[in-house]
This record gives structure tokens, C-alpha cells and sequence, in this order.
């Protein structure tokens, strides 16, 4: 599974010493979801270390994401309606986007 980060505006706003903040959009493809979520590199969001990253619910109601800090993943779950939230199983899932905003670094 692929996903394509869209940054709100190429420039970081600056917000204390080599942190910025960044806006966008994370897109995940329709493909198979593999467990444990799907890579993201802190270039793809403008910086050269990723702090935090802080999602908004999807286009979808019942699905969200999560950063993975530990494996630099985005991961999906999905409600249950019988049970607790789960992550999403290696079924395919729907194309789909979630806006996020994130901490990044960058060195001088």
C-alpha cells in the first residue's frame, strides 16, 4: 500500500529553535493494508526528523489514522461495531485521505 503526503504549504512555519510545523494531507491508495501500517519519511514531510504527527478523522467516518513514532508508520483502524477499535487487517481498504498536522525537524 502506497501513500502520497500533500503538504498545505512547502514552507514550515517555525516554532521553536530547529521545530516547524507543517500541514497536509496523507492519501493511502486502494490496495491491501499490510498490519502495522504503511512507511512515512520525515522528507515527505519537510523535514529531516518527524516529532509529532496528529491526524484528523478520515474521509471515511469509521476509519482513522496514527503515527507510529517507533517504525515512522501511519497505521489505520477502523470502529468495530462489536467490539473495541481495531487496527485494519491485511483486507483491501478503500481509497482514502487524512489531513494531518505534524512537528518536523530540520537541520541547519
Amino acid at each position: 500500500m502506497a501513500i502520497t503526503v500533500t503538504l498545505d504549504n512547502p514552507d514550515r512555519l517555525p516554532i521553536r529553535g530547529d521545530q516547524s510545523l507543517v500541514s497536509g494531507t496523507v492519501t493511502f491508495d486502494t490496495a491491501s493494508y499490510v498490519a502495522g501500517g504503511t512507511a512515512i519519511t520525515a522528507a515527505q514531510l519537510g523535514g529531516d526528523t518527524v516529532v509529532r504527527v496528529i491526524f484528523q478523522k478520515s474521509t471515511f467516518a469509521t476509519c482513522f489514522a496514527a503515527f507510529d513514532k517507533a517504525n515512522l508508520k501511519v497505521q489505520l483502524f477502523r470502529d468495530v461495531a462489536t467490539g473495541p477499535v481495531a487496527e485494519h487487517t491485511a483486507a483491501a481498504v478503500t481509497a482514502q485521505s487524512h489531513d494531518f498536522i505534524a512537528i518536523v525537524r530540520k537541520a541547519a
